[in-house]
């Protein structure tokens, strides 16, 4: 009989725990959180990707002007 009892006890605690989980205030905010995480990599790679060649630092050889120095 305390076993039955114990199953019942740990049933319903397991199920409270899962409706409270599974609610629209849980959901909602759980999605939106696994939808940023799934589209900022692409977004940060991308941004990054158009970002690199205005950030300065030292121009590579194509991106170089030469400018002759000229005999006084």
């Amino acid at each position: 009989m305390s076993g039955s009892v114990f199953f019942v006890v740990l049933v319903t605690v397991i199920l409270f725990v899962a409706a409270i989980f599974f609610s629209p205030l849980f959901i909602i905010p759980a999605v939106i959180v696994v939808l940023v995480g799934l589209f900022s990599a692409p977004l940060l790679a991308a941004i990054g990707r158009t970002g690199g060649r205005d950030a300065g630092g030292t121009p590579t050889t194509s991106e170089a002007s030469y400018e002759p120095v000229q005999q006084p």
